[in-house]
């Protein structure tokens, strides 16, 4: 699944993927290295969840968009990841990338 929405990105003008983290505690540090306009997490990632790297990063930049791209977005209640701007569907990557662009030019 990371592969195809990476995909989706770089046939993109002008959205560019600036790093890919193969589990959560990677998303925080590459977090912290590249500050991101946009962060795209898994609710289920290896070692560190999305969860608590959405909450990690969340306190680094209160202002960066994340989207929680997930299987389970509709039994993920908002209130149980405050911190992610967008909770979305997995089935729709096109989707996911007509909404990072929204989110990045607000």
């Amino acid at each position: 699944m990371r592969k195809l929405l990476c995909r989706a990105f770089h046939e993109h003008i002008y959205l560019e993927i600036c790093a890919e983290a193969k589990d959560g505690a990677e998303a925080v540090e590459l977090a912290k290295q590249h500050r991101p306009d946009l962060v795209i997490l898994d609710l289920a990632m290896p070692g560190m969840s999305g969860v608590e790297a959405g909450r990690r990063i969340r306190a680094l930049y209160p202002t960066v968009p994340i989207v929680l791209f997930t299987m389970h977005a509709g039994v993920v209640k908002a209130t149980q990841v405050p911190w992610a701007t967008r909770i979305m569907e997995k089935d729709n990557v096109s989707q996911v990338v007509a909404v990072a662009e929204e989110l990045v030019e607000a």
